[in-house]
């Protein structure tokens, strides 16, 4: 859920955003997994230390997460009442699909 939230955001980045910001990013194609995946790391850099503020968009790091619940391994059921997360800035892309 937190991961699709965060996709969400980073989406609505390019459809919100102004030309400005859109024209920084790097251009991809569309069978080029690699460039995808680091545009994706570059918008999440981007919205997790400063957010689009001209857009309303917050900072995503830190991140307050209130109820939330996650399944670990079909093992843990974990549930977030009032949490933060930290360090979204630092996250690094491992995949693209």
């Amino acid at each position: 859920m937190f991961l699709n939230k965060s996709l969400f955001l980073v989406f609505m980045a390019f459809v919100l955003c102004e030309s400005g910001f859109v024209e920084q990013l790097p251009k991809c194609k569309l069978n080029d997994d690699n460039c995808k995946k680091g545009l994706i790391q570059t918008v999440l850099k981007i919205l997790a230390k400063t957010g689009l503020p001209e857009k309303g968009i917050p900072k995503l790091d830190p991140l307050s997460v209130s109820n939330e619940s996650f399944k670990i391994a079909d093992v843990i059921d974990l549930t977030l009442v009032d949490g933060v997360v930290k360090g979204i800035k630092d996250c690094t892309v491992n995949r693209f699909t």
